[in-house]
């Protein structure tokens, strides 16, 4: 799987400015650590012994005027150093090929100084000198270090300050062949950025056209890196193998750190991504990759595999100036299903923040993070210390956590080994279970959105332990959960059933103003095969848990587990089974409850049942209109938007919606669609695309829209409880029918007998049969028993789910007669 991940990442240094010729090359030739010693700037690397050290290198790098290059003479497959090297003041490549040495690389070993004092194998800074005949006033800044192995150093492997760096095709933390950890103590990579912001471009063009698929990624990356380029230089972080590292692998640190790219990494695995070789095991607690203290428009893909780390995979921080991006990235797995190489936490932890101190520049995206497209974000660990799955309170075990605002996640795949077949966004392969081992998304903040109205939005949230998506908190408001698959994959059907999350599809616990769906073609999620129920809101009360929106979603095939338990929508009333219906009125609203325990209708499903004058569902074959006879009884005097839908095993069809008003005593008086008659309405309606209804079951929901069809985002209004959904109604089937395929059928007397073909029409939920009766009928035949006679056997029957055309047969008598 991993080589389908990697991608060439020239498109990301195409546009990098030229660097103009090199002033001075130095071979290395001499592994000691050994200083210059010959005449200060006089551009000879030359130590006592007569030799070029990369000490002597480095440090009459610094005394002429940049760029230089350093290479190493094939004998040179090693430095163990003995001594600090010099900060790097000029702009410099440092290129470490050797094709004698351990996988090309030359080894730069700082094991022998480990421990004698803490420095940084590199160091790279961003003040040089002015002073002539030596300018190189920005210091190591564009410098570019390349196919080195940096290992056992005291801190870190490399630590830059600046903007403009190129970290490429390194071994950082580990042995030469990337098989064990050869720590450095510090992270991998740290960058400090130095350029506080002259301005900040205008990328909204960008933010409103993202990539839709893996293949468009490395050329949006360059087109953002481009547009960046007016505050500071880029810096690559490509192809490198960084594991090992006792704190974290990458750092892009402080709110001047802006326009880095990270991709194709491998990031806390071997080389080969079959084994885990972790950053992070040293003391705090570090993540693999951590952009913290406000960096911003940073990007983090594709290609990057960032799997067996002991803590986060990925984690951003601060107040930032303009969004990071994290795209294309396999975080969890390994390079083989079922390997169990999951990052020790969470995936993906976003605590970022909108910078809005109104102090200039501020934000002026409204994003923080975009988290998509063609991330595969499983097989995590944390677990919500192995609580309960009805424990809720405190979980911050996921895929992804969210504890910032502004976030954005789209286009992923949150719990499988990889796309599944004929998704549009990532290259698909075998779709198995590595689901995290929490949720697959928590969501603790207010103002980000999950999925979107476009099919490239989609995220894929299947078979993880606790939840597909955990959205918590009384001060949690206003986040937008839309057109994902959560907990089944396109085609639906049974046969995927088994990818279900172990708990509820969704979960909102205190939250408020969530919405669930929404009016667009695309904006209904798929919430289908979940071991719990498929939307489950909780902890509701009289300041929070309610104005959650759940509009036009398939919610269906639920409740997988435990046979009972679990439903489509569950507000609490009876927690994991439907309520008994019908409520009552007195019950809206109820504070008690979550959504204000709003009512569901209740559904005819027969002549007088439940209600008297009921009469049950039906369809009309030739207008193609679904009739269904209902009730509720509601909060007196209020709107409601009514939807309805037709419901089968393995899938769920939204058919239509209206507005109905209520009268003082919470019953329906009029609809856009229904004519009501004493609190019993009828509708007659047909959805946007014909759907033959028969054999499927009617179900409804209620939306109190009391007063305003427009959701709370920015704080709660105590008697505001708009937008509040209830559970589903309980089902009322519409009968199947069976026709003959013909109005007549024609017989030739002389062959004996003649087969008449029976259709199925509607779904073919159920098994079912007809007894067939041979009667005379008009004609020019002379009647049954006469001129023919049914010879095949009663009842035409068929199975559960066997839509086929049938057939039986009748004897014809040759004789005079008609």
């Amino acid at each position: 799987m991993i080589s389908t991940r990697n991608l060439l990442f020239g498109l990301l240094l195409a546009a990098v400015a030229p660097i103009p010729a090199h002033a001075l090359n130095f071979v290395v030739n001499d592994a000691t650590s050994n200083a210059d010693a010959d005449t200060p700037d006089d551009a000879l690397c030359q130590t006592m012994a007569g030799t070029c050290s990369l000490r002597a290198a480095i440090e009459e790098a610094n005394e002429q005027t940049g760029p230089h290059t350093i290479t190493f003479a094939p004998a040179i497959t090693a430095i163990t150093l003995t001594a600090d090297l010099p900060d790097i003041r000029a702009q410099v490549t440092i290129d470490g090929t050797n094709a004698g040495a351990v996988g090309g690389r030359v080894d730069i070993n700082g094991a022998a100084v480990n421990g004698v004092g803490g420095f940084d194998c590199f160091d790279l800074l961003s003040t040089g000198t002015v002073m002539p005949p030596i300018n190189n006033p920005d210091g190591g800044q564009g410098s570019t270090l390349s196919n080195l192995v940096i290992r056992n150093c005291a801190d870190d492997g490399i630590d830059a300050s600046g903007h403009g760096y190129s970290f490429l095709d390194n071994r950082i933390g580990t042995n030469p062949a990337g098989t064990a950890a050869a720590p450095n103590d510090g992270d991998g990579i740290n960058i400090d950025g130095t350029i506080p912001p002259p301005m900040i471009p205008d990328i909204q063009g960008l933010l409103d056209s993202p990539p839709t698929n893996f293949g468009e990624i490395a050329a949006y990356a360059t087109a953002l890196q481009g547009a960046l380029t007016v505050i500071a230089n880029p810096n690559f972080i490509t192809g490198n193998h960084i594991s090992g590292n006792l704190q974290t692998a990458i750092t892009l640190n402080n709110p001047m750190t802006v326009n880095s790219f990270v991709a194709g990494n491998i990031i806390g695995l071997s080389a080969d991504s079959l084994s885990a070789i972790p950053n992070g095991t040293g003391g705090g607690a570090p993540d693999a990759v951590v952009l913290s203290n406000g960096a911003y428009g940073n990007f983090i893909g594709p290609g990057n595999v960032i799997s067996g780390n002991s803590n986060d995979g990925i984690s951003i921080s601060g107040a930032v100036l303009l969004p990071n991006f994290i795209a294309g990235n396999v975080i969890g797995p390994g390079g083989l299903p079922g390997l169990e190489l999951g990052n020790g936490d969470n995936g993906i932890d976003i605590t970022a923040t909108i910078e809005d101190d109104g102090t200039a520049p501020d934000n002026p995206t409204g994003y923080t993070t975009f988290i998509g497209p063609a991330n595969i974000i499983s097989d995590n660990q944390s677990d919500n210390g192995g609580g309960a799955l009805d424990q809720y309170g405190s979980d911050t075990s996921g895929g992804v956590l969210v504890s910032g605002e502004g976030v954005r996640i789209f286009g992923n795949a949150i719990g499988l080994f990889a796309f599944p077949a004929g998704a549009p966004i990532g290259p698909a392969d075998q779709l198995l279970d590595v689901g995290n081992s929490g949720n697959g998304i928590v969501l603790t903040t207010g103002g980000n959105q999950v999925g979107g109205s476009e099919v490239f939005e989609a995220n894929f949230i299947l078979h993880n332990e606790r939840h597909g998506i955990l959205v918590r908190g009384s001060n949690t408001v206003g986040n937008i959960i839309r057109g994902n698959f959560i907990g089944v994959a396109p085609p639906t059907g049974l046969d995927v059933f088994s990818l279900g999350n172990n708990g509820n599809g969704v979960v909102v616990y205190s939250a408020s103003g969530t919405i669930i769906g929404g009016p667009g073609d695309l904006d209904d999620n798929v919430v289908a095969g979940n071991g719990i129920n498929g939307v489950a809101l909780r902890n509701g009360s009289t300041n929070n848990g309610w104005a959650n929106l759940i509009q036009r979603n398939q919610i269906y095939a639920n409740g997988v587990t435990t046979p009972g338990v679990g439903i489509g929508i569950d507000l609490e009333h009876d927690i994991d089974v439907a309520d008994v219906q019908p409520d009552p009125a007195g019950d809206d609203p109820n504070t008690n409850y979550a959504n204000y325990g709003q009512n569901q209708p209740t559904v005819c499903t027969g002549a007088g049942v439940p209600l008297p004058a009921c009469v049950a569902p039906g369809f009309n074959s030739g207008s193609g209109a679904t009739t269904t006879a209902w009730s509720i009884a509601t909060r007196p005097n209020t709107s409601l938007r009514i939807e309805y839908f037709a419901l089968r095993p393995d899938g769920m069809t939204f058919l239509f919606d209206e507005l109905v008003t209520t009268d003082a005593a919470g019953l329906p008086v009029s609809g856009t669609v229904s004519t009501c008659v004493a609190g019993l309405c009828t509708a007659s309606g047909m959805p946007a695309t014909a759907e033959d209804t028969r054999g499927q079951s009617i179900v409804m929901t209620a939306t109190d829209l009391f007063p305003t069809d427009v959701p709370p985002v920015d704080g709660l209004v105590l008697d505001d409880p708009a937008n509040n959904t209830s559970e589903f109604s309980a089902p009322a089937g519409i009968p199947q029918e069976v026709a003959f395929s013909s109005a007549s059928f024609t017989a030739n007397e002389a062959d004996g007998t003649t087969t008449v073909v029976l259709q199925r029409l509607g779904t073919p939920t159920a098994a079912v049969s007809v007894d067939v009766v041979v009667a005379a009928a008009p004609g020019t035949a002379s009647g049954a028993g006469v001129d023919y006679a049914l010879v095949s056997a009663n009842p035409v029957s068929w199975a559960d789910g066997d839509g086929a055309d049938k057939t039986f047969t009748l004897s014809i008598n040759n004789d005079t007669l008609d």
